[in-house]
């Protein structure tokens, strides 16, 4: 496996991958795939860095990051590519994000739904460990 950061160009491609991303996690989001792409130019235009991870140049997993703090990460957005799953592609990947882009002195925190059961078990396996739970109230309807 091997990555890239990602550019403008890549945009398409990533905010494609954002919508399936958003579709696998049954986030709430009702973003189109326009309106992603135009996210992720925003995200990579200021200070978020998107990597591509490629396997015989065929991509098959982005992670989306930002710092938030001095020495602190934040990954926003991880996602290997449907039909790649059950592969270790997903492990190989956050394995380079370790080894090769990410400093070892940084901390690194990464959310997950509360009902995505299969990401709260992946970034387990991969090492993380459960910091806070968050709650959220949503406004009235009607």
């Amino acid at each position: 496996m091997t990555w890239r950061k990602a550019t403008e160009a890549d945009c398409p491609l990533l905010g494609a991958l954002n919508h399936q991303l958003i579709a696998d996690e049954n986030h709430r989001s009702t973003m189109g795939i326009p309106a992603l792409v135009e996210r992720m130019r925003g995200f990579l235009s200021a200070t978020y860095k998107a990597i591509l991870f490629e396997e015989e140049d065929q991509v098959v997993a982005y992670a989306l990051y930002h710092p938030f703090e001095k020495s602190d990460l934040y990954l926003r957005q991880f996602f290997v590519v449907r039909g790649q799953r059950r592969q270790g592609h997903g492990r190989k990947a956050v394995r380079l994000l370790f080894d090769e882009v990410f400093s070892p002195d940084s901390r690194l925190v990464v959310t997950a739904l509360s009902h995505n059961k299969r990401a709260l078990t992946f970034w387990s396996e991969v090492g993380f460990d459960e910091y806070c739970v968050s709650f959220e109230r949503l406004p009235r309807k009607g």
